[in-house]
């Protein structure tokens, strides 16, 4: 006699489920009868995840997972995003300001970081903070379920809290690098950290509002009065610091510095990086992993290269430098002739568990100048 789908053993209805592509595709099969009901709650949309996302660590809410993930990949591939717009609440931010002593140091620059960490035992208890510069402000907003009134400083609407963190003045002193810092890299329990760059070249970690606290610096790194162009952090418990300067210099630093309560935190080391031409500088620096720091310039014959990082040292030599593609022929200010040079504007590593992956950090994507070309990298590649 010839078995129901229901009386299925789990296994098999597990072979099953790879097959299916949506989430609502499960949710209709978990409509049919009580058993598959049961085994779909309990793990269909888990294996489903698994099967369809193995790259994404999502938190094991695999039925919400597999709703927000399958909406996802659907925009991937009609190429389309869902967006929406943030506006600080006017009523609890200050105008703004626009004191120009002198004329803008720098073009403004969009800069923006967040994270997301999950809090509760459902899809939606995550903590959430994004933070952006604003010219010379820094706008942090948060959402948490857990706050209560009266807990931090700011506006608080439901599970909302909004933070305005004055910088200076409007062009001079325009902020230039965000970047926050995860929850285990700092005490439990604590006020969110950021490492802010500016046009000014100041460069410091501060702390955001607490309670009836304002913000304050926590420390600064020394720039010699250099223009910071980018920044990043690694993604460690005690994390690395490494910013680009507007001399062609991108230096690197302990977050912390060497001593707990270091105020004024000294590089460790440099290197320079050339370009072809006078306007030429260095765009974007991404850490690929703890040990490889990738560093994007233009115009340059060779506008990405990767370095070798530690604890206390940045390699002089790059480990591996990319060459723009032969059809990408500009004038070279040098031989007064066309050559193949570039600029990368953009670089952001592949997750570990990511299909073709291999070690943290050898695989990477890159944007470049010419055409908006969006190329796929391997350290591993000979």
């Amino acid at each position: 006699m010839t078995a129901g789908l229901a009386e299925l053993p789990t296994e098999v209805l597990s072979s099953i489920v790879v097959h299916l592509r949506t989430a609502n595709a499960l949710l209709h099969l978990s409509l049919t009868c009580k058993r598959l009901h049961d085994y779909i709650e309990t793990d269909g949309f888990r294996v489903f995840v698994k099967n369809c996302f193995p790259s994404i660590h999502a938190p094991p809410h695999w039925k919400d997972a597999a709703r927000s993930l399958t909406d996802l990949s659907r925009s991937w591939d009609r190429k389309a995003f869902s967006a929406r717009y943030l506006i600080p609440p006017t009523k609890d931010f200050g105008r703004s300001t626009r004191l120009y002593e002198r004329r803008q140091t720098m073009g403004y620059q969009p800069v923006i970081d967040s994270y997301a960490e999950q809090t509760g035992s459902s899809w939606a208890s995550q903590k959430e903070v994004l933070a952006w510069g604003a010219g010379a402000k820094l706008i942090v907003r948060m959402i948490n379920p857990d706050f209560g009134k009266g807990r931090m400083t700011g506006s608080v609407n439901q599970s909302s809290l909004w933070m305005e963190v004055a910088g200076g003045k409007e062009g001079r002193d325009d902020i230039t690098s965000v970047n926050l810092l995860r929850p285990n890299q700092k005490a439990p329990d604590t006020p969110e950290q950021i490492i802010i760059g500016r046009a000014n070249g100041e460069l410091e970690r501060i702390q955001t509002p607490y309670q009836d606290k304002a913000s304050k610096s926590l420390s600064k790194y020394f720039t010699g009065g250099r223009h910071v162009r980018s920044a990043a952090i690694t993604t460690t418990r005690d994390p690395l610091l490494a910013a680009s300067l507007s001399d062609g210099t991108v230096v690197v630093y302990p977050v912390h510095g060497v001593e707990p309560e270091t105020r004024i935190i000294e590089p460790f080391g440099d290197v320079s990086i050339k370009t072809v031409q006078k306007f030429g500088k260095i765009w974007t620096t991404r850490f690929l992993a703890p040990a490889l720091l990738a560093v994007g310039s233009g115009m340059s014959k060779k506008p990405l290269n990767i370095y070798n990082t530690g604890p206390d040292r940045i390699s002089n030599i790059p480990l591996r430098s990319y060459q723009p593609l032969a059809d990408d022929w500009w004038y070279d200010a040098e031989s007064g002739k066309e050559a193949p040079i570039n600029s990368v504007y953009s670089i952001a590593p592949l997750e570990l568990s990511s299909s073709g992956g291999g070690n943290d950090g050898e695989v990477f994507l890159s944007g470049w100048f010419a055409g908006a070309i969006q190329q796929v990298h391997s350290i591993r590649d000979s």
